[in-house]
């Protein structure tokens, strides 16, 4: 019976040998190539770069637009404002004239309550072009009364029989109005007549006012 005898492992390395390739000169046979992802990030890097660049320039000129805008209109509401406050200022002055007219002559009523009534009462094809209030005095037995005088003069632009129609309506609405009420005499149409040039229908309302308290006065004195 024989023995076995252990065999010698035999060597599995390769033999030895000097290798003589360069490996700079043979092919990239990698699946992704390495200069693919330097060329990617050179590109990428630039346009990512000049992407931001060009909507910060887009924004940037949105707000020069906005700020532009708000400049123009801040310059509008400067003149606006500047035309304003001088249109109160001289509304102030018109204003203190009226007033000092006011105590001056001892209207029934002030100026400007009349002539924002008058402004009421005027329809749309109807014009005044002037207006006065007058104060004068009548005698009546012993006694002397204040009485005031207005005289309406404008025109209608109606060309058919209804310029007439308004007129008078405009008397009407003239004699039942309620800050004439207490102190009117008389409303009436003084004058009518047809400017042939224009052709508009000139018209002169006359309105007579009295204070009655005066003349309460006076026959309590009597």
């Amino acid at each position: 019976m024989k023995i076995p005898t252990k065999k010698s492992k035999q060597s599995l390395e390769a033999p030895w040998h000097q290798n003589f390739r360069n490996s700079d000169a043979l092919p990239d046979i990698k699946v992704i190539r390495t200069r693919f992802f330097v060329n990617f990030v050179a590109i990428v890097i630039p346009l990512f770069v000049a992407t931001l660049w060009i909507q910060q320039e887009l924004s940037l000129g949105e707000v020069r637009g906005d700020i532009a805008r708000l400049e123009d209109e801040k310059a509008s509401l400067e003149a606006s404002n500047s035309e304003l406050v001088s249109l109160s200022r001289e509304f102030m002055k018109e204003a203190a004239k009226v007033e000092s007219l006011d105590d001056y002559y001892h209207n029934l009523f002030p100026v400007s309550e009349y002539l924002v009534t008058l402004s009421d009462k005027v329809s749309e094809d109807m014009v005044i072009s002037s207006m006065d209030l007058k104060k004068a005095n009548r005698i009546e037995g012993n006694d002397v009364i204040d009485t005031w005088e207005s005289r309406i003069s404008g025109y209608v632009v109606l060309e058919d029989k209804t310029a007439v129609s308004h007129v008078n309506e405009f008397v009407e609405v003239l004699s039942q109005e309620e800050l004439l009420a207490e102190y009117l005499d008389d409303a009436f149409l003084d004058n009518l007549s047809r400017d042939q040039v224009t052709d508009t229908l000139n018209f002169v309302v006359s309105i007579a006012m009295s204070d009655p308290s005066l003349t309460t006065e006076s026959e309590e004195d009597e």
